[in-house]
């Protein structure tokens, strides 16, 4: 085998790794498999990862504790499960900084 068809054959094989590697990479799909929300980032978009790799910290979306200090004398627009009512009242939480101005969740 001569020098070019060495080179050649050697361009060939890269040529085909990169588009194994760009076949890989569209199949490639990072899912939860619950709902949730990335709460810490440890890679960019792009970066190379070993299997196994932390890519960041998730949290799930479908239910939230929340502490709140309500006055007492707002207490009576509360609604009580077993008290006064079978579920609770529906609240709003906003976090302008996490999810930016307007944005907020709803929940009972």
């Amino acid at each position: 085998m001569s020098e070019y068809q060495f080179d050649r054959w050697l361009s060939e094989a890269a040529e085909a790794a990169v588009g194994k590697a760009e076949l890989d990479l569209e199949r490639t799909t990072v899912k939860a498999p619950f709902n949730a929300a990335v709460s810490v980032k440890s890679v960019d978009v792009g970066a190379q990862v070993a299997a196994g790799a932390e890519l960041g910290w998730l949290v799930g979306t479908d239910e939230f504790w929340v502490e709140a200090t309500v006055p007492v004398d707002q207490l009576k627009w509360l609604d009580v499960p077993g008290l006064n009512a079978q579920t609770g009242s529906r609240a709003r939480v906003f976090n302008e900084a996490a999810w930016g101005p307007g944005v907020f969740r709803e929940g009972v």
